[in-house]
């Protein structure tokens, strides 16, 4: 299965993901060291 994010409202109306992959754990133990980080935070 190729992996995917699954977009979704949660029971207090906020948007949530979840990552759905035959390997989701090691893909992200492989990738994440990788990432780059958006901080969306600040204004």
């Amino acid at each position: 299965m190729a992996g995917k994010f699954e977009l979704y409202t949660d029971k207090a109306g906020k948007f949530r993901f979840r990552l759905k992959a035959g390997n989701g754990i090691e893909s992200v133990r492989r990738n994440a060291m990788d990432a780059s980080l958006d901080d969306q935070t600040s204004s």
